[in-house]
């Protein structure tokens, strides 16, 4: 296991709005003293009062509604998040599904709200909240199960 590496605006609220998780196997926890690994990022975004959220345009996880707005499962939960923490802006930056990381990383954003399960390769890349709900797999078969 290897502690991430780059810039320091993803390590304290990397995947604060990450969600769905298997296991957190091999990630770290988020320092939040300020100066450490990117402990400051809060306070920048306490001074802006503005918050850059990634997500993916999945419903009902989070996605922008008919009339334009952000919502979803995921953003509402940062709003609250980010509302608590002195940050009262949540303004949402669209992307595909395989560029959150990428476009944390890059700094396109601050944060991302996107289900997305945790695994050791992302855990490479980023830090992870603690999980909010976990989808396991499953199989849906016609009653009885007509094919064994």
């Amino acid at each position: 296991h290897r502690k991430p590496s780059g810039p320091s605006r993803r390590s304290l609220l990397a995947g604060v709005a990450a969600l769905g998780a298997l296991g957190a196997a091999g990630c770290s926890r988020v320092p939040t003293e300020a100066g450490t690994n990117g402990g400051d990022l809060l306070d920048r975004l306490r001074a802006t009062g503005v918050v850059r959220l990634g997500i993916a345009g999945e419903i009902p996880f989070g996605y922008i509604n008919k009339d334009g707005e952000l919502t979803g499962e995921a953003p509402e939960l940062a709003r609250v998040i980010f509302k608590r923490l002195g940050v009262d802006r949540v303004q949402p930056v669209p992307t595909e599904f395989g560029s959150l990381i990428p476009g944390l990383n890059s700094q396109q954003f601050d944060v991302v709200a996107a289900g997305m399960y945790i695994n050791p390769d992302r855990c490479e890349q980023v830090i992870f909240s603690d999980p909010d709900y976990q989808m396991l797999d499953s199989f849906i078969v016609r009653k009885g199960n007509p094919k064994g």
